[in-house]
């Protein structure tokens, strides 16, 4: 779906839309220095579009979960869900869906944008403020938890980490995306950056880039061994699926069906496969993080 950037009757429509706007501006300069541009205005309305499901969790539950199951009394939370985009998108397909972000600004435009939309007055309620680290809500009232671009923000990983799965039913499911700082990109400034580098010399090169500190002072540098072993301390009875992992092994099974390779020189397709992962590591470096994607399914022990 193209999405359109706002212009001046949109903001005139609908004043949610401005204050959206004003806001966003507002942290990505003060924080980390990123001007005004096409791409802020692609953010922009991306989390204004509540038809856009922007981050493709949606379609990555409904195809792990399946949809009569999700429409079927399955109660889900999004924790740091920012402008809700998520948790409205869920609540306009009939999916019981919750959320909890911690910023004012952010738990004021959403009701500011429930009054002006046609939606259910209760669609504001749906988001709760909150930390990550103190959920409001009793053990195991969950069935799905989510969590996108967020532990990297958080203060203590470990305490955010062991709310989400507090709050998780037997078996429940608590899906993972961040940023790794195993990485040559910082995305958040839009910079090359050396993995999880120093903050005394990462502070001195965004001073050189003419870029604030502030921002850097606010981030975690998570990894993916990180955060295993964290859920490993916190649950070590949960199973963990490394979607990225299964994706490069099934990208490795269309390599043998395209070029029609016999199972006893799979480790053909294994080699091609290697090679592709490495020139789009090469292609993304200094311009694209790389990404933790994990499936954490809880244990009924």
């Amino acid at each position: 779906m193209a999405l359109q950037p706002l212009n001046r009757d949109m903001q005139k429509r609908y004043a949610s839309k401005g204050f959206l706007k004003t806001m966003v501006i507002q942290e990505l300069n003060t924080d980390y220095g990123v001007p005004y541009s096409d791409h802020v205005d692609g953010i922009i309305s991306s989390w204004f579009n509540d038809d856009f499901d922007r981050d493709g969790r949606w379609a990555f539950l409904e195809q792990r979960v399946g949809k009569e199951r999700l429409l079927g009394g399955q109660r889900i939370v999004d924790v740091a869900s920012g402008c809700a985009t998520f948790v409205l998108h869920g609540l306009k397909k009939g999916y019981n869906v919750w959320g909890v972000e911690p910023e004012k600004w952010k738990n004021e435009f959403l009701g500011m944008k429930v009054n002006e939309m046609p939606y259910p007055k209760y669609f504001s309620e749906r988001v709760v403020r909150a930390l990550g680290e103190h959920l409001p809500f009793a053990n195991g009232v969950f069935d799905i938890v989510t969590t996108y671009q967020t532990l990297e923000h958080v203060e203590d990983v470990r305490q955010c980490l062991s709310e989400m799965l507090r709050v998780l039913s037997h078996q429940g499911m608590l899906y993972i995306h961040a940023p790794s700082y195993n990485s040559f990109y910082e995305p958040h400034y839009r910079l090359p950056f050396l993995p999880r580098m120093n903050r005394r010399v990462a502070k001195w090169y965004l001073t050189v880039m003419n870029r604030p500190t502030r921002g850097i002072e606010k981030i975690e540098y998570v990894t993916k061994g990180e955060i295993l072993r964290l859920l490993n301390s916190v649950e070590p009875t949960v199973s963990i699926e490394d979607i990225d992992k299964s994706r490069y092994i099934a990208r490795q099974e269309r390599i043998c069906q395209k070029l029609r390779i016999p199972n006893k020189f799979s480790h053909v397709a294994g080699v091609i496969n290697i090679l592709y992962e490495i020139v789009t590591q090469i292609r993304m470096l200094g311009r694209r993080e790389n990404e933790i994607t994990l499936w954490v399914k809880k244990s009924l022990v």
